[in-house]
């Protein structure tokens, strides 16, 4: 008998694989709960489009459109500069802690900090996960947004 995720050989009344660790003779299932932000995100994204398209479909005189538009592309700057602000600071969070890796590397003299060590690589990796979800997040609320940065121009150069 070998094991589903490294094929390596285990016994018949092992529970364990003693080489990976995963359980023997559960199959896993697929989570899909982990896709409900990003369909959450989608969601919510398409109310906002709604509501602006329902907005502009009640509006008739062209001041109204004109600053209407020019609101909504105020927010969508703002919106866009706190998305890149924030993917930025993340991504120089991770290169300084990288850094700080390499530093606390070259000056220790020993290996007594070892454990501490494996338990921040795994920190680390789920703080990656995290922000990468984040990310997806983002991206789906950058795309929503260029939707309505195209719906706002036009209605404005429609109404000029």
């Amino acid at each position: 008998m070998f094991c589903h995720k490294c094929g390596k050989e285990i016994n018949e009344n092992d529970k364990f694989c003693n080489s990976c660790g995963a359980i023997i003779g559960v199959t896993e299932t697929k989570n899909y709960w982990k896709y409900l932000g990003y369909v959450w995100a989608v969601i919510i994204n398409l109310i906002t489009l709604g509501v602006v398209i329902a907005i502009y479909s009640s509006l008739y005189d062209s001041f109204e459109i004109i600053s209407i538009s020019i609101l909504i592309l105020i927010y969508l700057s703002i919106q866009t500069f706190a998305m890149t602000y924030g993917n930025a600071t993340i991504e120089n969070v991770f290169l300084m802690h990288a850094e700080f890796e390499r530093l606390r590397k070259l000056l220790r003299k020993n290996d007594e900090m070892e454990e501490d060590e494996e338990f921040e690589k795994e920190e680390i990796k789920e703080a990656r996960k995290k922000t990468n979800k984040a990310k997806v997040k983002m991206y789906i609320n950058a795309g929503f947004a260029f939707i309505i940065y195209v719906i706002a121009i036009f209605n404005l150069l429609g109404a000029l």
